[in-house]
């Protein structure tokens, strides 16, 4: 009969871990020890992956996966792609149940929270600190969405890139416009596009959420972290108030 291999075993031994980093836009492993359990599909010697990824990035997360299955003889990998708004209900449901999958996209934050609260989360954090060249290879900043009460329960290695800005050359040299460096610039250089009746910026928001997403940066960046972690309209913090509401007037007026 063959042995039930472990989640801590398929990281610490069989590289799963690599797999982890290298599919993670913020991945989380499921908590049940024995690979028997997981989405209703492993096996003793496989693991379930769910993801949303879609066109050139669903392909890579695919060579990464078989590759994966390739150099691991023993344990076979199965990779399962969801579109995202059902995969959230299918998660929930399969983490209500009890059975979620090996290893599992997600969003970090309080969703990750209330799975975790359930025991249906690994707890990654000696695997993480004891490998030294995974760990290096992400800012720690990025780990605090993933991160409860100091243990580990997600590897956010894609999506903390950079956002950026592009701008039009032409654009910015008709009205003499140097691309800025500051945040102060950028407010010169929307004021001045905004004189000569030019859209200062255009931003694709047919799924909202990228609207709230820039609303956030502004937030932190101008209010600080502090009573965004407070998370309610009166902050508890003596003698600091609220900005949450600050930030979006300005940036609705781009």
């Amino acid at each position: 009969m063959q042995t039930k291999i472990s989640r801590r075993t398929f990281l610490e031994v069989t590289g799963g871990a690599a797999l982890a980093t290298s599919l993670a836009g913020c991945f989380g492993v499921g908590s049940s020890q024995s690979t028997t359990t997981g989405g209703g599909s492993s096996s003793s010697n496989g693991i379930t992956v769910w993801d949303i990824r879609t066109g050139s990035e669903q392909k890579v997360v695919q060579t990464i996966t078989n590759d994966f299955n390739t150099s691991h003889a023993k344990i076979h990998a199965t990779l399962n792609f969801f579109q995202n708004d059902p995969y959230k209900q299918k998660l929930q449901v399969a983490m209500g149940a009890h059975n979620p999958p090996d290893i599992f996209f997600g969003w970090g934050g309080g969703i990750l929270k209330s799975y975790i609260d359930a025991n249906d989360v690994y707890d990654m954090t000696n695997d993480f600190n004891s490998d030294p060249a995974w760990k290096n290879r992400i800012i720690p900043s990025v780990l605090s969405g993933a991160t409860f009460n100091g243990k580990l329960y997600g590897v956010p290695t894609s999506g903390v890139q950079p956002v950026l800005f592009f701008y039009n050359k032409d654009i910015f040299k008709q009205y003499k416009i140097n691309a800025p460096q500051t945040w102060n610039e950028l407010l010169n250089a929307v004021n001045t596009l905004k004189q000569h009746n030019v859209i200062p910026i255009a931003l694709a928001g047919g799924s909202k959420w990228p609207y709230l997403m820039y609303s956030e940066y502004l937030t932190d960046r101008i209010g600080g972290q502090r009573p965004l972690i407070t998370s309610c309209p009166i902050s508890p913090i003596p003698g600091h108030r609220m900005p949450s509401l600050r930030p979006i007037p300005r940036f609705s007026s781009w």
